[in-house]
């Protein structure tokens, strides 16, 4: 039949009209990022948002007489697997989200063991077409199968993203003011790089819905980050990745000549702001180090002192181009040997641009080499061994040598590792393992500590 004539089956499908017994059937849908989005402010569960298409879907099952189980994973990492714990801090939260959103369910599962991957051979990708995959048409849908409405009382989805695998592609979804950065420095890339990043597909937004998705090819290779905690990251390999961040740094933007932005704008500013937005999760930390270690306000305060000082005597280094976030987590190895980076930025504070400060660049990557990965891939007990800081240490060294042969002499390596300080000050509101936040904080303090006691 028709696509219509589909339609008009499955629609009439869920009337009593029909002659054809259903089988009432069990449905269990994962929580966060797939009926809720997750928290838009850090570690607040209430600050969590609709995914509006799963949660009518979800209605119109259970209105239809099947059993629904909501399940989730919630601060099972956080709490090491103990429900009692999980149920304690953010069950009578769950409820209530559930409650508000107007989510109907028949049983609600703590204490979803907490992994990087999921297999099942009954599984349902949540982030492709939910509906098309079961069979089911909703309510009041446009002939794309798009909600026409906007469920009440619920806002656009914002500040997170969802990345899936179609064929050879890569899908990147988000709000379209979280995505926009990265679509400008597409619509604005230079051909001269344009070699060094995913193929861009196509662009797809959403106006209503104010969402946005970055079609691009898929590469297969594997990031910096990995090479790196596994000791795999040799001299070679690093000048090469250099050696493509500076070919981006030497490219030209259109946008350049018309006007040299602000290249200061993600400094002292946002920092502060960062500083007062998450202020409790910084006091959390003062309160764990107990005086051990210099407080927050105060490393801070000594940060943005130092960033407008750089800022006063124009230290900062122009470039029409640059990535805005080179950490190796964005950086793939492919097996074909070429550098490809991902996630750019293509913004200073709210302007969008390709332009910015060379030395932030640099500071992404020095936040990488000082042990960022190791603490997203929870190795960081590893770092301390005299392997590894043997292994650094030449991996720093051939960073600051490259530094010093192929960039302006007026690069001054303090100043780079300043910015890394308030690189890792900044970041940890961003990040909800505690342990993780306690060692940002240490690797900001060590480095800020390097600086003043003029180590390097």
């Amino acid at each position: 039949g028709t696509p219509d004539q589909l339609n008009q089956f499955l629609n009439k499908l869920k009337t009593q009209q029909n002659s054809i017994n259903i089988r009432k059937m069990r449905f269990c849908f994962d929580l966060d990022n797939t009926l809720v989005s997750y928290p838009t402010k850090h570690g607040d569960y209430n600050s969590v948002e609709p995914k509006t298409q799963n949660i009518q879907l979800i209605r119109e099952l259970h209105s239809a007489g099947h059993y629904i189980i909501i399940q989730t994973a919630r601060r099972m990492k956080t709490h090491q697997g103990n429900v009692g714990r999980v149920i304690a801090d953010i069950g009578r939260i769950t409820v209530e989200t559930l409650a508000k959103f107007d989510i109907p369910y028949d049983e609600l599962i703590f204490g979803k063991p907490y992994a990087d991957v999921y297999i099942d051979d009954l599984a349902i990708h949540a982030l492709i077409d939910t509906t098309k995959e079961i069979g089911w048409v909703l309510n009041d849908t446009n002939e794309n199968g798009q909600i026409k409405k906007a469920i009440k009382g619920f806002i656009s989805p914002r500040h997170f993203q969802t990345i899936e695998q179609l064929d050879d592609l890569i899908i990147k979804s988000s709000s379209t003011d979280y995505l926009k950065g990265e679509i400008y420095f597409y619509e604005n890339i230079p051909s001269s790089i344009s070699d060094l990043f995913p193929k861009l597909n196509r662009i797809e937004t959403n106006q209503v819905a104010g969402i946005s998705s970055i079609i691009m090819e898929r590469i297969y290779g594997v990031t910096f980050s990995h090479l790196f905690t596994n000791l795999c990251l040799t001299d070679g390999r690093l000048i090469k990745l250099l050696l493509s961040l500076k070919r981006i740094h030497q490219s030209l933007s259109k946008d350049s000549i018309e006007l040299k932005e602000n290249i200061y704008a993600n400094y002292s500013k946002k920092m502060f702001s960062r500083f007062n937005q998450f202020n409790e999760i910084y006091q959390k930390l003062d309160q764990y180090f107990q005086s051990s270690i210099i407080s927050s306000e105060e490393l801070m305060n000594n940060i943005i002192k130092y960033l407008d000082e750089y800022e006063k005597c124009q230290r900062g280094q122009h470039s029409p181009v640059i990535h805005g976030d080179p950490v190796f987590t964005n950086i793939l190895l492919p097996s074909d040997g070429r550098i490809v980076f991902l996630d750019m930025r293509g913004a200073l504070g709210t302007q969008l641009t390709l332009q910015g400060d060379i030395n932030y660049d640099l500071a992404k990557i020095h936040q990488s080499l000082v042990g960022y990965d190791f603490v997203l891939l929870d190795k960081f007990h590893l770092i301390s061994s005299s392997t590894v800081q043997t292994y650094l240490s030449q991996l720093i060294q051939t960073f600051q040598h490259f530094i010093s042969t192929e960039y302006s002499n007026l690069i001054n390596f303090n100043d780079i590792q300043m910015i890394t300080a308030h690189l890792y000050f900044s970041l940890i509101p961003l990040h909800e393992d505690f342990q993780h936040q306690i060692q940002f904080y240490e690797l900001a303090a060590k480095l800020y500590d390097r600086v003043v006691l003029n180590e390097y």
